[in-house]
């Protein structure tokens, strides 16, 4: 009774719910719809803006697909660090939302690449910058290539027809801490490294081999204190967001001062 009249919280079916309501009860989930939890989530996402609850998404990816006509999500709220979302508008042969598409799911890191989830507006999160966790933003000397067969660079962080080979970066390669963009996991759960290569330019490489005895392909160098000036990175100063709630508690901490910004420029 309290959670119900705090009015933080919401109650709703999942795609994995069964047909008849209580029936499946366990597959039910109690959303928390609070700026905070959804902005811990966002953070888990690798976002670097928190989609709090009503925010509307144009949706660009599902399940390690580019898809060919995107759909419109709205957020609901989180759930065990988790941001769900229910499809408001998907298009389909018939026009109308297929089956579990109506349903609460929630989304994962790869689908949250590059444009993969676009706010529609100006969205509920007072636009507060979202600061990124270090795995997706990772302190290091650089990235050692150390197969045989060098890093293949990507187009896309998937691994599939679609994603371009841009070409191939040789066995002992260097590539130093400024030019790693992001980390992320793909669909598959293979980290994969946004880089900037002199010569093949912008695109995704792996952190292993898919498959087999899984090698390795590059090793992370170890940041350097006493080096600054060859590592070219800012490790000292950097703040350091390990979990997605030291993410969100300093979102939530500017998403506030934004609000009182807001009320005092609308009462003058």
């Amino acid at each position: 009774y309290k959670r119900w009249k705090s009015g933080r919280w919401l109650r709703t079916a999942t795609r994995g719910s069964g047909q008849n309501r209580l029936s499946s009860y366990g597959l039910d989930v109690d959303l928390d719809t609070s700026p905070l939890a959804c902005a811990a989530a966002c953070a888990s996402l690798g976002l670097s803006i928190a989609l709090l609850c009503g925010d509307r998404v144009d949706v660009k990816r599902s399940s390690g697909r580019i898809l060919e006509l995107q759909e419109e999500a709205v957020v609901l709220g989180a759930y065990q660090g988790r941001l769900f979302y229910r499809l408001v508008s998907q298009k389909s042969e018939g026009g109308s939302l297929m089956e579990g598409g109506g349903r609460a799911w929630f989304w994962d890191e790869s689908e949250a690449v590059e444009g993969g989830l676009q706010l529609i507006g100006e969205g509920r999160g007072r636009s507060v910058e979202l600061p990124k966790l270090n795995r997706f933003k990772p302190i290091c000397g650089g990235l050692k290539v150390i197969y045989t067969g060098g890093a293949v660079v990507r187009s896309d962080l998937e691994i599939f027809d679609g994603s371009e080979n841009l070409g191939n970066i040789p066995l002992g390669t260097i590539i130093p801490a400024k030019d790693i963009i992001e980390r992320r996991l793909n669909s598959c759960g293979v980290a994969r490294y946004l880089i900037n290569h002199e010569d093949i330019g912008r695109g995704w490489i792996s952190g292993r081999i898919r498959g087999g005895k899984e090698e390795s392909i590059v090793e992370v160098i170890p940041f350097d204190n006493d080096n600054d000036d060859d590592n070219e990175g800012d490790g000292k100063t950097q703040p350091k967001y390990l979990t997605p709630d030291e993410s969100a508690n300093e979102w939530y901490k500017h998403y506030v001062a934004a609000g009182s910004e807001t009320e005092n420029s609308s009462s003058k």
